[in-house]
């Protein structure tokens, strides 16, 4: 019975991994339109709250709020496309004029740390089969290996990134007719899990178990948005005020990039950091970038953040690290960013049922859930 088990959980895992990979065209914008309906119903009941100045009870209401709600999302969402278009595309046009000078400084820094390097050396120190001597000069026969900097392709990166941005472009079509049936449905879906379960004690339990998972992923994504945008905002205001280029989209890449723990925020500032290294010619600009939004990093990441989510996010390192590597490798840099968000959501659903619960134990950072 239990190789029985272990066989068919087997072949479930298989298959849910092969629909994941044959089906990403189909699931990656749904997982996206799902995302954008929960913002719509969050932003419909902030709107239903709202009291109008000098006319008492008087509030939204639902099919006001939802169109006011609906709105506010077309809105951000072009004016997102609009900075992003006009910006990656200049990213990507000057990218290989800042890649050629950050390799130039990377050059001009070796040469001088190999200066620095032969001056505490005394001449029989030197091995002289190592070099050649040509007119008074030394020509290393030793060839180095490529720093980390001169292996980073620029133009790559944000070709890819901005390839994934395209398909999203593309399929934003699809991705509000999922966002539509998600909405029509969600007007009809107490009454059919009414149907569904008719015991009303059940009904009653299974309501509250779904209004649980419901409050903790909203208070999650609440929350991780704020703080990601309050970021954003913070790292644009700083890069705007030093005068570093491209200020619009290093803050939208910040924001993105934040919803990927540890590394993402690391890669978000690391680009802007390069880009003042080799944009101004004194280095004062460059210290002021590293100090500031690294500083913004760890206070909105390391203090503030923790103390608003407590433990909503529970996710063990190890199950982050292998998440990102996982949903990466399935749907790319969308999965990448969209692998914690999943991962929250499954541990919570999963901490809501007792014969779940041993995974989201063993999926918690530590052991509570």
């Amino acid at each position: 019975m239990k190789l029985l088990n272990f066989t068919l959980s087997a072949i479930l895992l298989f298959l849910i991994f092969t629909i994941l990979v044959g089906g990403k065209d189909i699931l990656m914008p749904f997982v996206i339109a799902i995302i954008i309906w929960y913002f719509v119903i969050s932003l419909v009941h902030v709107f239903q709250k709202l009291k109008f100045p000098g006319i008492k009870k008087r509030k939204m209401k639902y099919w006001q709020a939802l169109t006011l709600s609906v709105l506010t999302c077309l809105a951000v969402l072009f004016c997102v496309s609009w900075i992003v278009n006009n910006s990656i595309n200049q990213v990507i046009a000057q990218a290989p004029k800042y890649e050629e000078k950050l390799k130039e400084v990377v050059v001009r820094v070796e040469n001088f740390m190999d200066f620095e390097f032969l001056q505490g050396e005394s001449e029989d120190e030197i091995a002289v089969d190592e070099t050649v001597i040509i007119t008074g000069q030394q020509v290393s026969s030793i060839d180095k290996s490529p720093s980390l900097i001169e292996r980073i392709d620029f133009v790559e990166f944000f070709t890819k990134f901005a390839q994934a941005l395209g398909n999203i472009a593309r399929n934003m079509g699809v991705i509000l007719i999922y966002v539509l049936f998600l909405l029509i449905e969600s007007r009809t879906f107490g009454k059919k899990l009414k149907n569904m379960v008719p015991d009303q004690g059940k009904y009653d339990a299974t309501q509250g178990v779904l209004s649980r998972i419901v409050e903790d992923v909203n208070e999650y994504l609440k929350i991780k948005s704020l703080v990601s945008l309050a970021t954003a905002i913070l790292s644009y205001i700083a890069l705007k005020i030093i005068g570093v280029d491209f200020a619009e989209f290093w803050a939208f890449l910040i924001f993105l990039l934040n919803f990927i723990p540890i590394i993402g925020s690391f890669i978000a500032v690391l680009f802007p950091v390069l880009l003042s290294l080799i944009q101004f010619p004194t280095i004062y600009p460059f210290v002021a970038v590293v100090i500031i939004l690294f500083t913004i990093q760890i206070i909105m990441s390391q203090i503030i953040e923790p103390r608003l989510t407590g433990d909503s996010l529970n996710l063990s390192p190890l199950v982050i690290l292998l998440s990102l590597a996982f949903w990466g490798s399935v749907w790319g840099v969308v999965g990448a960013i969209l692998c914690v968000p999943i991962m929250v959501i499954i541990n919570i659903v999963l901490a809501k049922f007792e014969k779940t619960r041993w995974l989201a134990v063993l999926m918690s950072a530590k052991g509570n859930v």
